[in-house]
């Protein structure tokens, strides 16, 4: 009987190891040209993998990005629409994006052209690229390392220990040390 209950104890706390762990943090801060990021109530926390895991529509509208969720393909876009001081007629509607899909260690970014605006015809190419850590969903957000959304972006991204603080930079163009 003991050996039975011992083989239990063990088969549960390996169970147990095998799930994730998330540290919820309140305290962990984002700042992007030293104006801090407003979550609201959900939060950034750091994940298993000792990364710092946000949830990506608050970052990603701070910088201007046009963040769209589909459900189907179970990926968050943030699009950066290309400005025309007057769009030409029959021009295309042009952007580059990033993309997390959820639950892979893997983000893409590309670029994309709609005709007039229409889905139709679209040229484009997306590049993959490897993460550390998958995109979850938490909370009805989706959450992924907040790195690859701020390199992508032109952003260094810098972890202060002391204050729970990441802070996004510009990244000299013309500095390839990173």
């Amino acid at each position: 009987m003991k050996r039975l209950k011992l083989t239990f104890v063990i088969f549960l706390l390996i169970i147990l190891s095998a799930l994730p762990v998330y540290s919820a943090d309140a305290s962990i801060a984002v700042s992007i040209n030293g104006q801090n990021v407003d979550f609201g109530d959900i939060k950034p926390f750091i994940d298993n993998n000792n990364r710092t895991m946000v949830p990506l529509r608050p970052i990603a509208e701070a910088m201007g990005l046009v963040p769209e969720w589909n459900s189907d393909e179970k990926t968050a876009y943030f699009k950066e629409m290309k400005e025309y001081d007057e769009k030409p007629e029959g021009a295309y509607t042009d952007y580059t994006y990033i993309s997390f899909k959820i639950g892979e260690n893997m983000y893409y970014s590309g670029y994309h052209q709609d005709p007039n605006g229409e889905t139709l015809a679209v040229v484009g190419r997306a590049d993959g690229h490897n993460m550390d850590t998958a995109a979850i969903i938490k909370d009805g957000y989706t959450y992924a390392p907040i790195k690859y959304l701020a390199e992508w972006q032109g952003y260094s991204a810098k972890w202060d220990s002391n204050t729970k603080t990441v802070t996004l930079t510009p990244r000299d163009p013309f500095d390839f040390s990173e």
